[in-house]
């Protein structure tokens, strides 16, 4: 990774009584040579046929030339015409791993003033003012290889000179079919084979460490090897997204005391902005190629996992949200051993507002104990992303009970509530001698509408149980449509996506003890700290 970082900081006097404050930090972060998997399985296909390898595969057939007869390990299988099919990832682990670069740059700036002077009474008072800019941008790329290329390659229609396309099929279970071949050979006149065989390594196929790296494979055949340029074209794929996020803040604070050493307070206002847009590339946006066909539009809701075999896509969005904010805080000495706290803040957002009081209490019993305790309630709004209900977030997920990788969709709601929680604490400060503190401290959450989704292994178990399917399957989609409506309805290995939208739950309660026991020694010319 390479950093570049400059930084700028001025200070300076205020009038008589106050200060400004400057600062301004500029970041760039590279990763030239962002390192991931030479490839991944293509989960959502791997039971569609698009991996097929038939009789005439030059691959397969020296392999069965080899393996396959009559005292062969594969005879009755070489023996037959049907196909085979491919059920994992075109590169392996030891293969050339694939090199992306990806790019994040940062801007924050900000400015403040604070100083003092003389109030209501003339009483002393302190201000503080404050206003922060910032902006980050990023990219996020993934490297994948294209549906439609596997399924041509793996047929010998393969290569960037081959010119033999795909046509949407929705009648076969790869959702494709090969368009007009031209004439052209398969595995000639420019079209190429991806051969799946091990006759096609000349070393072991797996990486540094492993008991037969680098050793020579002796069923190697350099003819059948796969040549470098349909590797390359195999890999032409990167599904990139541009992210940018704005964070604009501005607050103001007043702070004194009504009564020296007794009566304090404090209190203020703050704005926040923040803005968030994802622009993703074209191939990489489920606008533009939501379907495995490249430019197919028209699949169907279980089809639209893009035109890669594993890369998830991402949509164009642009989200924002504002928040106004005000604070008030009371400092009370009731006497010398008591300290009282008393606070509440409000907050308002676009969707929803909140009052949030506190009580917070300190009593001094002696010079060797005391006690501290607190209450108040608290507040969690939605984020933008949770209530965005037309930018899910698409990802491939193992469903357990189906025994299958499928996609798996997460939406927001523009309806959800916010989170609450009613919180308290109860400790004590110790000092058993002078030189040893021990502090313990009891709290409680009792959270109410937390906000989350539902495990897709739960969704796909409840759907694989009769008395709770009707619950569950307007989440689920089968090869015929969503599992919702009257009459459609499959196996649970036939499950081909799963929906899970954002939803409040009823609430969750967590208690806990934290202690810490340390001291402090002086040892001859120095000093120790254990705890």
């Amino acid at each position: 990774m390479r950093k570049t970082r400059s930084f700028a900081e001025v200070n300076g006097p205020w009038g008589d009584r106050g200060s400004y404050h400057f600062e301004a930090l500029w970041s760039d972060s590279v990763i030239p040579h962002w390192v991931t998997q030479p490839s991944y399985p293509g989960f959502h296909h791997l039971t569609k046929g698009l991996a097929q390898i038939g009789p005439e595969h030059p691959g397969r057939r020296e392999f069965c030339g080899r393996h396959g007869g009559a005292e062969g390990e594969f005879g009755d299988e070489c023996a037959g015409s049907d196909n085979w099919y491919f059920r994992g990832r075109p590169f392996g682990y030891g293969s050339t791993a694939r090199t992306l670069t990806r790019k994040s740059r940062t801007w924050p700036l900000a400015f403040s003033l604070e100083g003092e002077f003389d109030g209501f009474g003339g009483r002393e008072m302190t201000y503080d003012l404050g206003v922060s800019w910032s902006r980050s941008e990023n990219n996020l790329n993934k490297p994948g290889i294209f549906t439609e290329r596997m399924f041509l390659a793996f047929r010998g229609y393969g290569g960037p000179d081959c010119g033999v396309g795909v046509v949407p099929d929705r009648e076969l279970a790869q959702g494709m079919r090969l368009g007009p071949t031209e004439g052209r050979t398969p595995g000639a006149d420019g079209c190429l084979y991806y051969n799946p065989f091990s006759n096609a390594l000349e070393f072991s196929d797996q990486p540094p460490g492993s008991p037969f790296h680098d050793l020579p494979n002796p069923d190697y055949r350099p003819e059948l090897a796969n040549d470098p340029e349909l590797v390359r074209w195999l890999n032409g794929g990167v599904s990139d997204r541009r992210s940018e996020t704005e964070l604009l803040v501005g607050d103001f604070a007043l702070s004194g005391s009504w009564i020296e050493d007794r009566l304090g307070y404090a209190l203020g206002y703050q704005f926040r902005r923040f803005v968030a847009e994802g622009d993703p590339n074209e191939l990489g946006a489920f606008t533009a190629h939501p379907c495995p066909v490249l430019g197919d539009l028209d699949c169907g809701l279980e089809d639209r996992i893009g035109p890669y075999i594993t890369t998830s896509m991402n949509y164009p969005y642009r989200e924002d949200q504002t928040v106004h904010r005000v604070f008030g805080e009371l400092a009370i000495q009731l006497s010398e051993p008591i300290d009282v706290q008393l606070a509440a803040d409000y907050e308002r957002y676009d969707q929803a507002s909140s009052v949030d009081p506190k009580l917070a209490l300190r009593w001094r019993l002696s010079d060797y104990l005391t006690l501290t305790g607190s209450v108040q309630t608290t507040f969690r709004t939605p984020s933008v992303d949770d209530l965005t209900p037309d930018v899910p977030l698409t990802t491939y997920q193992y469903a357990r009970p189906a025994g299958t990788w499928v996609p798996i969709d997460r939406y927001g709601d523009p309806d959800l509530d916010p989170e609450r929680a009613f919180t308290f604490n109860l400790g004590l400060i110790a000092f058993p001698t002078p030189s040893i503190e021990l502090t313990v401290d009891y709290w409680n959450y009792d959270f109410k509408d937390v906000i989350g989704d539902v495990p897709h292994n739960l969704v796909v178990r409840f759907y694989n149980d009769p008395a709770t399917r009707d619950q569950v399957s307007r989440y689920l989609h089968c090869r015929q449509g969503r599992a919702d409506p009257p009459g459609v309805s499959c196996a649970p290995r036939e499950i081909v996506r799963v929906e899970l939208p954002l939803l409040n739950w009823p609430g969750v309660e967590t208690a806990g003890m934290d202690w810490q026991l340390s001291g402090w020694y002086e040892w001859g010319p120095a000093a120790w700290s254990p705890g």
